[in-house]
């Protein structure tokens, strides 16, 4: 897996703009499946988009992940640090569809079938406003049979949590614990809002080194951007 030049980081979040993040994620892998249909990276497991998202993650910016997080007890805003290492023991190189196979639980006395989700399954409850009811809906789409299955609470609980078992990274937990009021909990880790997060900030300071050596020099946005970074460090110590 490669990092994606200068040129390929600014289309991207240029074509991110006003999306969703279900559809930013998939322009953030486009570049390193470039034989792939869009379509055949919607229907990449979310266990291995976010395996290839990490994997990207440690291409750009390295392994180590600093972040805050807020109590929600108390509101004390905590900072921690997590390793990619941690959820990635080595590159993924499977490119799993969720609708490749299907999978049992049993709930409410039913053998209950399903499938692992996928991102056009985040894309169908994205619009849903209620943040509980929109990971029922979720699960209940990765539900394939019995046919007439009543999706009640403890339906719902158990297929999640056996999606969540067989594709561990398709929800990424961490547990925190306040050391002001002594909470613990657990959270999500969005790989894909974290590093398009972070591509967000990479991309805004591409665009101010563009703006100041084209102004100091002349040259095109595109001329700067096929630059090494090297390159630009050095020529931006020289134009102040």
């Amino acid at each position: 897996m490669r990092a994606p030049s200068a040129a390929e980081l600014v289309r991207v979040w240029e074509l991110g703009q006003g999306r969703k993040l279900w559809y930013r994620a998939l322009l953030l892998l486009a570049p390193l499946f470039p034989d792939s249909a869009f379509r055949v990276l919607g229907e990449m497991t979310l266990g291995a988009r976010n395996a290839h998202l990490l994997a990207l993650r440690e291409q750009m910016f390295g392994t180590k992940l600093d972040a805050t997080v807020r109590c929600p007890q108390c509101a004390e805003r905590i900072q921690f640090t997590v390793s990619t290492d941690a959820f990635l023991p080595e590159p993924p190189t499977a490119r799993p569809s969720a609708y490749e196979g299907t999978y049992t639980a049993h709930a409410a006395g039913a053998e209950v079938t399903y499938r692992l989700l996928c991102s056009y399954d985040l894309a169908a409850v994205s619009r849903l406003d209620d943040a509980s009811y929109a990971q029922d809906a979720l699960t209940a789409r990765a539900i394939v049979g019995p046919q007439g299955l009543q999706l009640n609470a403890q339906v719902l609980d158990v297929v999640a949590d056996a999606i969540v078992t067989t594709d561990p990274l398709a929800d990424i937990r961490l547990g925190f614990a306040c050391a002001a009021c002594a909470h613990e909990w657990a959270s999500s880790f969005d790989a894909a809002s974290f590093l398009w997060s972070e591509i967000d900030s990479e991309v805004r300071r591409l665009f101010d080194e563009i703006h100041r050596l084209g102004t100091a020099y002349g040259w095109s946005e595109a001329s700067i951007l096929t630059m090494s970074a090297q390159r630009r460090r050095e020529y931006l110590t020289r134009a102040s």
